[in-house]
């Protein structure tokens, strides 16, 4: 899950990344939702999101926050040692 704040400046430069680069990726588009989920969705409560932009990776019911350096290869590090 991607989770942003529209008027966030931290997540509008990522956005472009996501954009341009994340999603495109084949690995991560067949493994992971893609996805925006805006701030104010109920998931934003139930996984205690207090940051944005932030990622989550749910495989069998467990959801996984990613602390990393948000990049392309950062997070597909993340999703192929999560699946």
């Amino acid at each position: 899950y991607y989770f942003y704040f529209e008027t966030c400046p931290h997540c509008i430069e990522f956005d472009k990344m996501w954009k341009n680069e994340i999603i495109k990726d084949k690995t991560i588009k067949q493994l992971v939702n893609t996805s925006k989920i805006h701030k104010d969705d109920k998931l934003t409560e139930k996984l205690q999101v207090d940051g944005f932009p932030c990622l989550y990776f749910s495989n069998n019911s467990k959801n996984i926050k990613f602390d990393g350096e948000r990049n392309l290869e950062n997070i597909k590090l993340f999703v192929n040692s999560n699946i």
